[in-house]
């Protein structure tokens, strides 16, 4: 999801409102969602920022599932 002209923490904040409707839905088997986020400084073009969001993404996934790290990427390099 690409939100323009939001930041990294109302990104958040929509993450956290998604996560909360897919859990309210009570799937099965349970659903969860892993979110990147990334936020655009004046410098990085759009493919460093998917880059950027896709790392943040896989962090997430590794720090677990329904989860997503509560920071702000500036050219993440992991």
């Amino acid at each position: 999801m690409v939100l323009p002209n939001t930041t990294a923490k109302t990104a958040m904040l929509i993450a956290e409102r998604v996560r909360m409707a897919i859990q309210k839905a009570g799937t099965t088997p349970a659903v969860t969602i892993s979110v990147g986020v990334a936020e655009r400084t004046q410098k990085e073009d759009v493919e460093s920022l998917l880059r950027g969001a896709d790392q943040a993404l896989y962090l997430a996934k590794r720090e677990g599932r329904n989860t997503w790290p509560h920071r702000i990427y500036d050219n993440l390099s992991l």
